[in-house]
């Protein structure tokens, strides 16, 4: 299984950035999902604005 990456919930700079490319993307057509989870899984990698998880096969992600 790949790692997913997210944005950390203290990285609000780079948050709100993203929503600037969400706006861009969904201007173009693009279906964009948005998806939250405080269990991202084991935790491969990580620096000051994102982790990247190995997901747990058993845990949802809210929309």
């Amino acid at each position: 299984m790949r790692a997913q990456f997210w944005y950390r919930a203290d990285a609000q700079s780079m948050v709100s950035r993203m929503w600037d490319l969400v706006w861009l993307f969904r201007e173009g057509g693009l279906r964009v999902d948005v998806m939250k989870t405080s269990t991202p899984g084991q935790i491969v990698y990580r620096d000051e604005h994102q982790v990247a998880a190995i997901p747990d096969r058993r845990v949802g992600f809210r929309r």
